[in-house]
Order: C-alpha cells, then structure tokens, then sequence
C-alpha cells in the first residue's frame, strides 16, 4: 500500500495582512479537492500519513533536511504527495505561499530535494505557475531520485467546476492510469482552463536519439502502486534528460 499526503491552504487572510500578498485570494477549491483526494485514497487501502490544512501546512514540511527542514516528516514520508495554494515561478525557482511564517511565508523550491530520504515519487501541486517548461534543468535537484513533478505551466484556476479533481485523481491513479495521465485529464476542466504539466526525469537508453520510446519511459509508463508498473528509480549518475507532457482545454483564461 502507499503512503499518502493531503495538504491544502483555502484561507490567506494573515499574509494578506502582512501587504506583501495582496493578491492572495482565499481558495474554496482546495478544501474539496484535497479531501476527496485523501479520503478515496484511503478507502482503496493506502496509508494516509501526512494530512493538513491552512496553519498547520508551512513551508519547513517541503524543505530538505539538508537545508534545515522538516520534509523526511512529511513530504518526503509519502509515496504521493498533494498539496493545493498560490504558486509563482521566478528567479529560477518555484515559490508557494503558506498562511503562516513558519520560518518564512513562501516556500522555495530551490531548498528542496526529494525521493532521498523515505522515497516521495509523484509531488503533485494544483498552483498556479509551479513549472517552467522552457527551463526544465532548473528543476532537475529536486529529483533525487523522485519520479514525476506533477505541477502546472501557467494558471490553474479556483472555481466549482474542479472540486472533483481530487477524487477524480484518485479514481484514475488507482484504474491504472499512468500517474502523468491521471493528474492531466483530473486537473483539466471544460470550463476554467487549467494549465497542468508533467515532469521527468529519463534514462539514455530511453531517448532513442531524441524519439523516446514513450511506453518505456518514466513519464508515459509509471503507474501507482497497485495499479500497474511502477517504474524503477532513475540514480541520480543515470539522470539523461528531462520529459514533460502538457494540456490545455477549457473555456475561461481570464
């Protein structure tokens, strides 16, 4: 079974106030896709093993230890890790805000390193912005040797239309979905046009020139546990190239 971890932030109100976050808008989302996420996955049998909200989700919990942070408690404890709030890419690097300054109020993704400790394989964000496809190489010390980043390239919208996600992710993760797909076609929404994207990293043996053999590779063939074949960790000497897949839909891109 796998070891699973919720985390959501649906209320910014305290770093509003501090007026460096203004535009940090309550998200009602969260609440729903996190917790039908959860809670499937424990009905199908998984282990929940980190699950928080609002105040008790701080930015230490994704830090590595290395770094001076918490994330071989909590993120880096989960085979799949989801969390839901306010992402930006800039500066060569993620940042995800939090409601609490626990030590600081944004998290950066340069400070984390994960699948080295406990083994996390599949980090999941619904935020805005969280990959920069155009400089995937900036995201490679993260994979350590964690499997996929599945995160977005541009906006990811709050809005009822994706309440269902999480149980939708669930639903697919555990039909045996490859994990890219399963967070791409859950996370998509015919109405706000969410922008989700998945990231690997791959073997040589895979890039047959530059025309991977897409069903051999860790983006277009790992599934989750129990569910299909989980492709084997990538050592960090084998890391070749980085992959991502992508999609687009919907009506709203206000």
């Amino acid at each position: 079974m796998a070891r699973i971890g919720g985390e959501y932030i649906n209320n910014f109100d305290d770093a509003r106030a501090t007026g460096m976050f203004e535009g940090a808008e309550n998200v009602e989302t969260g609440y729903y896709i996190c917790e039908w996420f959860v809670f499937g996955m424990q009905d199908a049998g998984h282990i929940l093993v980190d699950h928080h909200a609002n105040k008790g989700v701080y930015e230490r919990q994704m830090r590595d230890v290395s770094n001076g942070g918490d994330d071989a408690q909590f993120t880096d404890a989960c085979d799949v890790f989801l969390i839901i709030t306010h992402g930006n890419y800039a500066n060569h690097e993620l940042e995800l805000l939090f409601d609490i300054e626990k030590d600081t109020w944004t998290g950066e993704s340069k400070e984390w390193s994960f699948g080295d400790r406990c083994g996390l394989k599949w980090l999941m964000i619904y935020g805005c912005q969280s990959i920069d496809g155009a400089h995937v190489q900036e995201h490679l010390h993260i994979f350590h040797p964690m499997h996929l980043f599945c995160g977005s390239y541009g906006y990811m919208y709050d809005s009822w239309t994706v309440d269902d996600a999480g149980s939708n992710l669930c639903d697919n993760l555990t039909s045996g979905e490859i994990v890219s797909d399963s967070w791409g076609d859950a996370v998509s929404d015919w109405w706000v046009a969410n922008h989700p994207m998945v990231l690997s990293v791959e073997r040589k043996e895979t890039y047959n020139g530059g025309n991977p053999d897409w069903s051999t590779t860790v983006i277009g063939g790992d599934h989750f546990w129990g569910a299909g074949t989980v492709m084997p960790d990538i050592p960090l000497n084998d890391q070749y190239y980085m992959a991502t897949y992508s999609w687009s839909g919907g009506l709203y891109d206000g």
